[in-house]
């Protein structure tokens, strides 16, 4: 939805006064933004003389949003590096690499896809040991959260560790890090495999595949966007089915093994075995197109610790609202993830069924995140974030709840795998538009520790409220799934209106500076008002602003 095509009538009014204003399409009305849009883009930011939650200290010049957006988290930090280092020089040009879009390109697209299938793909089947464990009880005195609390440790981990591993690739090397997350998640799933006490389990399928994880995927997920320019759509497009498809290939052999040898171990022993092989094709190929500089001094090394943790960015308030946004609606993505294998044999379904059903949820999310990463780029990201925690919210409530039919659960997987995963993915983007360029890799790191806390106890919290005695045992897990949706909508509504009012305010100053230059000419008179009308700060507006269509 944009405001070039919709036309919004808004009914003004104050005590006695019946005053109205119609407010016009901007497609027709707003023939100045296109004679002044190379002039927009080296405007600096909004001062806050007239709109005071306007604030330029904290605002992202709109530019260098857009590309540290394309540029991503490796070219933030060397942006922030060279700032700090006062310098104006951001790449040698002497390096120009390999050519982008073409030739070896692919083959590290193919890499980091393989990386990913084997780590985050590897995760998505956690769900079928599970439903495993709690239906057998493996490990004695052991409860369904305690089962919960291995993933959730792992994914914890791997979001949590995220800074830190980016620090270690940048010391010791990409390759290096990738080696080191090959040996803890190979480590941490043979020796899962052999583990006969709860905090054996922990340990390894919890703390080390964790700890793999997070430096096998982080420093790789830094790599391809220097590889791509003009295809990059269709490279992020690919890898955002790693999960799907490895989800897919991984459950349905998980439960196979499971069913064949009559427990978990073989099942842990042969999912270390494939990731290993995996992860030593896709390190071995994987490299970067122009080789990063390791940091070697003491004062570079505290350069990057600065960058990635520069407390500046705690001042920011949308990095709050961002931040805690996705966190909820990544945790309500977790349980549903994790909780699908358990819930349909306890609907009566077969140990089989439950991960067709898992299978399902993935190979969905392999074709939902490729078609909502191009709808974000043509209906705004915000606006898609709206729409998935909007569906989220329904699918949790309405359908999730009342599925308790094969044919029902099965229809749930297939809808709620196209859009929950999807919202992950657009976290990053919005953050890079809505913060400083040089504070981006610090707000990454932030988010990236909060996701991590969140994942850490959802899916506890969600088994912890089961209740086998009922006849929907996971009715209060499925109401607190739901309230993290709700939450996660609430709060990605309001950044949608600051946004909003943000892009208000700069078509506001855009058209007063039209009138000092041009005159007072009657379209831009109504623009002005039109303007200042939905820049008004009583509750009405603020709710006008929330729902205003405009791609954001």
């Amino acid at each position: 939805m944009t405001g070039h095509d919709l036309t919004l009538s808004h009914q003004l009014g104050s005590g006695g006064s019946s005053k109205s204003t119609q407010l016009r399409p901007l497609k027709e009305r707003h023939r100045l933004d296109t004679l002044k849009s190379h002039e927009a883009s080296s405007d600096p930011p909004l001062e806050a003389s007239n709109h005071d939650f306007v604030e330029e200290k904290y605002h992202p010049d709109t530019h260098n949003a857009a590309d540290l957006e394309n540029l991503g988290l490796e070219e933030a930090i060397r942006l922030a590096t060279n700032r700090t280092e006062r310098s104006s020089q951001i790449l040698n040009p002497s390096v120009l690499g390999p050519p982008k879009d073409k030739g070896y390109a692919w083959v590290v697209c193919a890499t980091t896809l393989l990386l990913f299938m084997a780590t985050w793909g590897a995760n998505s089947c956690y769900g079928v040991f599970l439903d495993y464990w709690l239906q057998n009880g493996t490990y004695p005195g052991a409860s369904s959260t305690d089962y919960a609390l291995v993933g959730s440790i792992a994914l914890g981990l791997a979001m949590m560790l995220a800074p830190l591993a980016q620090m270690t690739a940048a010391v010791i090397g990409m390759r290096p890090t990738l080696v080191l997350g090959l040996g803890f998640q190979t480590s941490g799933y043979i020796l899962a495999s052999f583990s006969t006490q709860l905090w054996q389990l922990y340990l390894t399928q919890g703390v080390m595949v964790g700890f793999g994880f997070a430096f096998i995927f982080n420093p790789s997920i830094v790599i391809l966007p220097d590889w791509f320019d003009k295809k990059r759509a269709i490279s992020f497009g690919i890898i955002a089915s790693s999960s799907g498809i490895g989800g897919v290939i991984f459950s349905l052999m998980t439960q196979k093994i499971i069913s064949r040898t009559g427990g978990a171990p073989w099942a842990l022993r042969t999912i270390g075995i494939v990731t290993t092989f995996m992860n030593v094709v896709g390190i071995a190929l994987i490299k970067e197109r122009v080789p990063t500089k390791r940091l070697k001094t003491t004062r570079e090394i505290k350069v990057r610790l600065n960058i990635l943790f520069n407390r500046e960015v705690l001042k920011i308030p949308q990095l709050y609202i961002i931040s805690i946004s996705f966190s909820l609606v990544v945790s309500c993505y977790i349980i549903a993830m994790f909780s699908l294998s358990s819930y349909a044999t306890t609907m009566g379904m077969s140990a089989a069924q439950g991960s067709q059903v898992t299978a399902a949820y993935n190979g969905c999310q392999t074709i939902g995140r490729v078609l909502f990463g191009y709808a974000g780029d043509r209906a705004g990201r915000v606006n898609l974030s709206v729409f998935l925690a909007f569906i989220m919210l329904v699918l949790v409530l309405a359908m999730w709840i009342n599925s308790t039919t094969a044919a029902s659960i099965f229809a749930y997987a297939v809808l709620s795998g196209l859009t929950f995963g999807s919202s992950e993915s657009l976290n990053q983007p919005i953050l890079a538009d809505s913060i400083p360029t040089d504070l981006f890799p610090a707000g990454w790191s932030f988010q990236s520790v909060i996701q991590g806390c969140f994942a850490l106890f959802c899916e506890v919290a969600a088994l912890k409220l089961r209740d086998v005695n009922i006849s929907k045992p996971f009715i209060k897990a499925q109401v607190f799934s739901g309230c993290f949706a709700a939450g996660g909508l609430l709060l990605i509504m309001l950044f949608r209106e600051w946004r909003i009012r943000r892009e208000l305010a700069r078509k506001l100053e855009e058209t007063q500076k039209e009138m000092v230059a041009r005159g007072h000419t009657g379209q831009a008179a109504d623009l002005e008002q039109e303007y200042q009308t939905l820049l008004g700060q009583s509750p009405k507006f603020y709710i006008l602003r929330m729902l205003y269509p405009m791609k954001v």
